[in-house]
């Protein structure tokens, strides 16, 4: 009795060690001789207490793996989800940069058939003005040449002594030199134009330049023609003296003669050194321009007072031609489309008339005051009354050349509608201003005397 009970608090023990309830033994029904073998009873204890204990352990490893599973999977579903969203925003962001950049090219090309159209449209003009204005001139040429056959060859036996007793020349040699000094000066100072703003300038705007030196060239051809004429005219008195072969015998030898002649072939070299553009014939229309210039300074008022006199109407000449050069160039300008580069050429026109007005006025003010001899001739003298007001002009015109600079040039960067207007509208009273001192140029040269002791 003793042996089963100690035999049964070994067990009870051995079990608290090892945390086991696996084996239950009643110690009632227990007998020590059909027990097991103490040795076979402790392996069989520890062995089931092993298998349990690992049963547990996967048991526990299986539902942490399932957990694991099961959260990566959610996860995953998460993450799919995530994806899923992001993707279709950026996919709308795409769709919607795309359908800007669809919507601005619609608008790019609807700009640029306007362009294309408005290029053929103003191609079309050109080449109808051009075909118009050689007909005129041909029609023009024909019948200069038909009048002036008609003098040479025709027998005719009327009476012109009435019309030929008034002086016409009076009246012809203003307008003559007037015309000559617009073309002269409209040719030479486009080419100035030219070569200070050629970079900014499309191929539309440069053809229309070329096409007006050609113009203007073409004009002082005949011009030039009718000068050399006026010559045995003023000579004689009469129209009929313009053909008289001695008198323009004499004409050639006259250094007025000579200068007309060389402001005619100035003007045909300018001319022809428009037809291509390449470095001869840039040299080529160098060479028209100081054959023009020239011809300015072989008589007249600048010959009385030697090299410096000269040298100041150059200069002065220059300086005008820089200014009225440019101003049909700028005016045409205002019709097209790109804006920017009307923009940088107007201001760059006012930097650098800064230079060309300082020498021009200059240069001017020192040769009207060699000419006059005295201030008080302003106001004395014809002469000096006529040149007063050929400076109160020029004072209009650089008033207007500074509103342009310092007003209505900024002005295009904020209202480009209304400054452009107004920047057209203050061109074509320059425009205005310079024929109104061309016309007193061509008085002061042709017509009025200076005055004594100059």
């Amino acid at each position: 009795m003793e042996d089963s009970i100690n035999l049964k608090k070994r067990i009870l023990r051995m079990r608290e060690a090892n945390n086991t309830d696996n084996v239950i033994i009643n110690p009632k029904t227990f007998n020590v001789k059909d027990s097991v073998p103490r040795k076979l009873v402790k392996e069989n204890v520890f062995t089931n207490s092993n298998a349990s204990i690992n049963n547990i352990s996967e048991n526990i490893n299986i539902k942490s793996n399932t957990d694991n599973n099961f959260s990566s999977i959610k996860n995953t579903k998460k993450t799919i989800q995530y994806n899923y969203n992001a993707q279709f925003k950026l996919l709308g962001t795409k769709f919607n940069e795309a359908v800007e950049v669809i919507l601005e090219l619609n608008d790019r090309v609807k700009n640029l058939e306007k362009i294309v159209y408005l290029k053929e449209n103003i191609t079309l003009k050109i080449n109808q003005n051009t075909n118009n204005y050689k007909i005129k001139l041909g029609v023009s040429l024909a019948f200069i040449i038909l009048v002036l056959l008609s003098l040479l060859f025709l027998q005719y036996d009327f009476d012109f002594s009435s019309i030929f007793k008034v002086d016409v020349w009076i009246f012809l040699n203003p307008i003559i030199r007037m015309v000559f000094y617009i073309s002269a000066f409209c040719s030479v100072g486009t080419y100035i134009y030219l070569i200070h703003f050629n970079r900014f300038l499309e191929n539309k705007q440069k053809s229309y330049c070329f096409c007006l030196i050609e113009r203007s060239s073409i004009i002082g051809c005949i011009i030039s023609f009718l000068s050399f004429l006026s010559i045995p005219g003023n000579m004689g008195g009469d129209l009929k003296s313009i053909i008289d072969p001695e008198l323009i015998k004499l004409t050639l030898e006259t250094i007025s003669g000579k200068a007309a002649l060389f402001s005619l072939l100035g003007f045909i070299i300018i001319y022809f050194s428009c037809l291509k553009q390449s470095i001869v014939f840039y040299l080529l229309s160098f060479v028209g321009i100081s054959s023009l210039l020239l011809s300015f300074v072989m008589f007249g008022h600048s010959t009385k007072h030697g090299l410096v006199g000269q040298f100041l109407i150059i200069i002065h000449l220059v300086g005008l031609s820089y200014w009225i050069g440019a101003l049909l160039p700028l005016r045409k300008m205002c019709n097209f489309i790109d804006m920017e580069k009307l923009k940088i050429v107007a201001h760059l026109f006012g930097i650098y008339a800064i230079g060309y007005v300082g020498v021009l006025i200059t240069a001017g003010l020192i040769f009207s005051y060699i000419l006059l001899g005295d201030i008080s001739a302003l106001f004395s003298t014809d002469y000096g009354n006529v040149l007063l007001i050929k400076m109160i002009i020029v004072s209009i015109l650089l008033s207007l050349g500074a509103i342009n600079k310092f007003k209505i040039i900024p002005n295009l960067s904020i209202d480009q509608n209304l400054g452009l207007k107004r920047f057209k509208k203050s061109i074509q009273i320059e425009i205005l201003c310079v024929l109104s001192i061309f016309f007193l140029t061509s008085l002061l040269t042709t017509s009025l005397i200076l005055p004594m002791g100059t």
